[in-house]
This record gives structure tokens, C-alpha cells and sequence, in this order.
């Protein structure tokens, strides 16, 4: 689609001023080509024009005027203006010294032609300018006629005779004051053609045999909307829409849904559809995308159709716990996150969750999140959560001891060693000791190890210690001795 330009006409001559020339222009490639013998119907397109392809010896820049052939139409001042726009980057990249160029409408012509008129900036020149290997191009935008009783057969383009240069002509250039008779870049009076153009001539090519006659008629067009993946950015559809020149289709039911598309909803979005010019359901009219043509099968528009992914997703984690009294589970323990079909962050109420966790029961316990998203999509994440028996463990031996003045004992005596809920080695400053040993004193006595894990689980070791009395004696016996040196 082309958009529609509100354009501005001048209503006199004194609204704009010629640049202020020296002498007249010399000129060169001052016509008009098109493709083929044809000039298509309802088309839009671009005249290529070529209105500095000559050095002008350092002098000031002329403006120049394009007079559209009848049934012909520009795209809008707007549309003209970024034209200029364009032909000054160029202009500047070949060395001209060129600052801006604006463009004007001026009043139609006599016989009802529109006429353009491109003026550079006061001081603008060639100076330093390299136009030999191509020239600085105007890329015109126009609209061709529909067909109407008012569109003429065929349009002539670019005169072989001066009688014909003011109906024929279709690039001018201002020479101000300056008159040229004869050769191929005459001048004419602006006033031919009725026009209240800033210069009072106009020069323009007569060059026996340049005439371009162009016969209208209707084309069969193709559109061609390319569907790209909005995250690959390729393309992975094409379809088009096929038919003459000047009817309608409408997009409703054509690119405006999934369904149309062809395309996978556990993949695409269905509101996440945007073409790149106009909307899903407008309704669309076949335009050449060439103005003419030496055939009549031709290209129309080409449009993108981004389609945005599905990004429903749910994901979670596997955990492992050890059961125990203050061993706890819920659901948002192994939930990691949800997103919607367009990818906003859901909650855990907006999941749907299945299965549950004895954190007092050793066993592998599976858990599924699960969300439907807007288009039917089911995604879902299992996890799994293994409950395992704490590896906490005291352990104690039993021991005898003698009784005595000497006879000692502690804790340590009778401990072994501990480990806690995961298996980890513990002190025994970590255990809890319940119950103590009199080592002067015979008799059994309890002693108890105790540890309570991370999960509330309770162990215990309960050792004896056994005091005896010491069996230790000494034995003798009377006797009788007679005294005498020989008695020991």
C-alpha cells in the first residue's frame, strides 16, 4: 500500500525564487526510459531521472522541473521530498557541495499534468564533483492511471521535435533568463505551459527518434507475503495472491489468523500476527510494482507476516530430602518458574500441580506441574523428590572397671563415634551423655549417648559400665622360734 500525501501548490511564481545563475546549463541524459513497450494500469513505481550528469564548471546548480505525462501522478510532496532527500546524499558522496534540496509543487499544467519543481541551495555546486563512473540519480515515485475514460491509449514521453517539447517534455531544467535556440537542449517559456514556474525558461532534450510511446494495459500482479519466524527471523512460508491489476482482495481470512497461515498453534501464536504495512484485515488492491513493463505477468507488493513463537513453558527441579519430624515439602520447593503463550511469568496458583511428598516415609515421590495456556497448549515439568533415611548414627560399648582409689573414668571411655543425618563424623561434644559412674563404688551403671539430627530424628546408644571390687588379698601364718645363735 502507498500512503496518501497532502502536497502543496504554489499559487504564485513570487512564493519560490530560482537559484541565481551566470549562464545557462549544460546539460546532458535529459529523458525518460521505461521497460518494455507497455505501461501498466494501477501501478506505482519509480521514474529514474538523471538531472546533473554534466559538470557545469563550477557554477551554481540549477533547478530543474519534472512535468508528469498525463494520467501520471507523483506519490505526494512528502514522498518527493525524501526523493531530493536521497539525491543530495548522493550528490554529496560524488563531491558535489550541495547543503539541501526542497521540493515544491507548482500549479498543473495547461493540459492538466502535474508538475514538480527541485531546488538546490544557493551556492550549491560542482566544484569538486566525480560523476564518472555513474551519475547521482532521482528516483521518482509516481502513480501510473487507472483504467478510466480520462487515461489516455498511450503516453509520449520526451520530444523529437521543439513543437513537441512542451507536450512531450518531461525533465526541465530553470535557466532563469537565458534563452538557447536550436541544438538539443532548447529553451522554451515557462508560460507554455502554463505554469507559474521561478524561472521565466525552461530547457529541456529534442533529439530526433527519443520519443518513448507506451502503451497502457492491464497486468495480472502478484503479491507475495513472505511469513517469518519472529525468533529465527526466517522465512518459513511464502504465499501470495494473484489477479489483475486494480482489484481488491481482503487479508481477512488470509494472513489474519493461524488458521489462515497454515501454521502449528502448539508452535505460533495466533495473537502475535503483524505485517509490515497497513493491518491483518485490510483490504488490499493489486498494484504493479512497476510502472512499465515489457511483459504482462508482474511482481505487486512484497509484505512480511512476523509470527511470534509460542513461549508457554513450566520448569522444576529434583530434590532429595531426609525424613524426619521437621523434615517439611511443599510444592513451591521444586517449582522454578511458568510462562504464558507469550511468555509473561505466571505464579504457582496459576499451575496446576499433581502429586504430593510424606516427608516421614523414605521413597521416590513424583510431583507434575502442568498449565494450559489460551490456545489448548499442554505443557507440563515431572520432577522427582527422593526421601531418604537419615544416616545419623551413635554408638557406644559396654566396659568393666575395678574399683579403687585410682580407678578413673569420662565419657570418652565408653564412646565410639557418631555420624549425623548425612553421614557426617560427630564429636563428642555434639552427643548428649545422660547418666555418670562412680569408680569407688561397685555396681552397674547406664550410660546414654544421644543426638538429635537436622530432621528431629533421634538416636541413642546406651552403654554399662561395671565396677567391681578389686580381688586383690595377702595370706600368712603363725609359727614358734628358739632363740640361739643359730635361730634366722
Amino acid at each position: 500500500m502507498t500512503p496518501v500525501q497532502t502536497s502543496f501548490t504554489l499559487s504564485s511564481a513570487s512564493q519560490v525564487t530560482a537559484p541565481p545563475l551566470n549562464q545557462a546549463p549544460a546539460l546532458s541524459n535529459f529523458f525518460v526510459t521505461g521497460q518494455g513497450d507497455y505501461i501498466l494500469f494501477n501501478a506505482s513505481g519509480v521514474f529514474d531521472l538523471f538531472p546533473y550528469s554534466v559538470t557545469n564548471l563550477n557554477k551554481q546548480l540549477y533547478g530543474f522541473y519534472v512535468v508528469l505525462p498525463t494520467s501520471i501522478t507523483g506519490q505526494g510532496l512528502t514522498v518527493m521530498q525524501a526523493a531530493a532527500d536521497d539525491l543530495v546524499a548522493q550528490m554529496k558522496a560524488k563531491g558535489f557541495s550541495i547543503d539541501s534540496m526542497t521540493a515544491y509543487q507548482l500549479n498543473d499544467t495547461t493540459d492538466g499534468r502535474q508538475v514538480y519543481y527541485f531546488r538546490p541551495n544557493d551556492g550549491a555546486n560542482d566544484t569538486n564533483a566525480n560523476i564518472s563512473s555513474s551519475w547521482p540519480v532521482l528516483h521518482l515515485p509516481v502513480h501510473t492511471g487507472a483504467d478510466v475514460s480520462t487515461t489516455p491509449k498511450a503516453i509520449s514521453m520526451n520530444a523529437n521535435t521543439m513543437n513537441e517539447l512542451a507536450s512531450k517534455g518531461v525533465l526541465f531544467a530553470g535557466s532563469g533568463n537565458y534563452t538557447v535556440g536550436g541544438g538539443s537542449y532548447p529553451t522554451m517559456s515557462a508560460s507554455s505551459l502554463g505554469i507559474n514556474a521561478p524561472d521565466a525558461n525552461l530547457m529541456g532534450i529534442v533529439y530526433s527518434g527519443i520519443t518513448r510511446v507506451l502503451t497502457y494495459t492491464h497486468a495480472t500482479v502478484t503479491d507475495t507475503y513472505n511469513i517469518v519466524d519472529a525468533e529465527t527471523n526466517k522465512v518459513i512460508k511464502v504465499l501470495t495472491k494473484v489477479g489483475q491489476d486494480g482489484t481488491q482482495y481482503s487479508r481477512k481470512g488470509f494472513i489474519d489468523s493461524l488458521v489462515a497461515l497454515g501454521l502449528d498453534p502448539a508452535m505460533y501464536v495466533n495473537t502475535d500476527i503483524n505485517v509490515n504495512d497497513g493491518t491483518l484485515t485490510d483490504d488490499i488492491t493489486l498494484t504493479p510494482a512497476q510502472w512499465s513493463s515489457g511483459q504482462t505477468f508482474v511482481a505487486g507488493h512484497t509484505y512480511t507476516v512476523t509470527v511470534g513463537r509460542v513461549k508457554t513453558s513450566v520448569t522444576g527441579h529434583d530434590s532429595n530430602l531426609i525424613a524426619g519430624p521437621k523434615t517439611t515439602w511443599t510444592a513451591s520447593d521444586n517449582f522454578d518458574g511458568a510462562t504464558d503463550i507469550n511468555g509473561k511469568a505466571l505464579q504457582l496458583v496459576d499451575v496446576k500441580v499433581t502429586g504430593s511428598v510424606n516427608t516421614q516415609v523414605p521413597g521416590d515421590y513424583s510431583v507434575t506441574y502442568g498449565y494450559v495456556d489460551s490456545q489448548g497448549n499442554n505443557v507440563s515439568k515431572k520432577v522427582v523428590v527422593h526421601v531418604t533415611a537419615t544416616q545419623a548414627w551413635v554408638s557406644a560399648h559396654d566396659s568393666n572397671l575395678i574399683a579403687g582409689p585410682n580407678t578413673t573414668w569420662t565419657p570418652s571411655d565408653n564412646f565410639n563415634g557418631a555420624t549425623d543425618a548425612n553421614g557426617k563424623p560427630l564429636q563428642l561434644s555434639d552427643m548428649t551423655v545422660t547418666g555418670t559412674v562412680n569408680p569407688q563404688v561397685t555396681g552397674g551403671y547406664s550410660i546414654t549417648y544421644s543426638y538429635v539430627d537436622s530432621q528431629g530424628n533421634y538416636v541413642s546408644w546406651t552403654a554399662g559400665v561395671y565396677v567391681t571390687a578389686s580381688k586383690a588379698s595377702v595370706k600368712g601364718h603363725d609359727s614358734n622360734l628358739i632363740a640361739g645363735p643359730n635361730t634366722t
